[in-house]
């Protein structure tokens, strides 16, 4: 490689011991004058996967060779993937689904493994504040019972079987969940109504009983 540079292009195969990553090609360039303090920089292509990785890198430095930042690879579509790469990124913007521990992802996001979140949010329509409407027909207890009885699970809400083979959506689980307390508030609430009336009924009947025991 020369030692000095000054606005032109050079082209070099290097090995290993001369600087670089391994074996490749190595474009350098640059415009600099040697009393201004200028910069240069240096293309690195590997010759293969087994010399000096997958993807081309690039560091910088000041004039003479001197001074060079470390390596910084670039990555494409070519060559991200690979289960060598490592690299960060401040935004990731993807058009295709995107799998974590999984080649084959069905979903916009498939992960094959745990995922630990401080946070979820998951957006959801038709809340099922309708509940609490006047017009809405809530299935009485008994009806309720019957439907257990002869499927094994509560109405609307998928069964075993059916969540081991498709999953289960957490927006629209969210909502059936929320639909069944709902329900069942409404259901105690009329309970309590009813219990509120035996109560005032048998102290109606207490009163009575205690007039005509003082008669007597």
């Amino acid at each position: 490689m020369p030692r000095q540079f000054s606005g032109k292009l050079q082209f070099s195969f290097v090995s290993a011991n001369q600087g670089f990553p391994s074996f490749g090609t190595v474009l350098m360039g640059g415009a600099y004058s040697v009393v201004q303090d200028g910069g240069v920089f240096q293309l690195y292509f590997p010759y293969s996967a087994q010399y000096g990785g997958v993807a081309p890198q690039v560091r910088l430095g000041k004039y003479n060779n001197q001074g060079w930042t470390d390596w910084h690879s670039f990555f494409t579509s070519a060559n991200a993937n690979n289960e060598t790469s490592d690299w960060k990124a401040k935004k990731l913007i993807v058009y295709g689904n995107i799998g974590i521990g999984t080649e084959t992802p069905s979903e916009r996001l498939a992960v094959n493994g745990n995922i630990r979140a401080k946070e979820i949010k998951v957006e959801a329509t038709n809340w099922p504040d309708y509940v609490f409407r006047n017009d809405f027909e809530l299935k009485p207890l008994s009806e309720v019972e019957r439907y257990i009885n002869e499927n094994g699970h509560l109405p609307e809400i998928p069964t075993a079987s059916e969540v081991e083979i498709a999953g289960v959506s957490l927006g629209e689980m969210n909502k059936l969940l929320l639909k069944k307390v709902e329900e069942l508030t409404l259901h105690l609430i009329e309970k309590e109504k009813q219990v509120r009336n035996l109560e005032q009924g048998m102290r109606t009947m207490e009163d009575r009983i205690s007039k005509l025991e003082t008669k007597n």
